[in-house]
């Protein structure tokens, strides 16, 4: 889910659910400089990628 959350005074946009979670853990194992993406991103893609590992 994805909305304005908060008071006229001070709102903020902001996004929740589980993809939200699985992001915010795989985001957490990078080290500087690496892009990491899930087993399911990698095989939607239709972009011309090397994967390593």
């Amino acid at each position: 889910m994805a909305r304005n959350v908060g008071s006229q005074k001070r709102t903020e946009y902001t996004v929740i659910g589980s993809h939200v979670n699985l992001v915010a853990r795989i985001e957490s194992y990078t080290m500087r400089g690496q892009i990491l993406i899930s087993k399911n991103t990698s095989k939607d893609t239709n972009l011309d990628i090397q994967i390593a590992g």
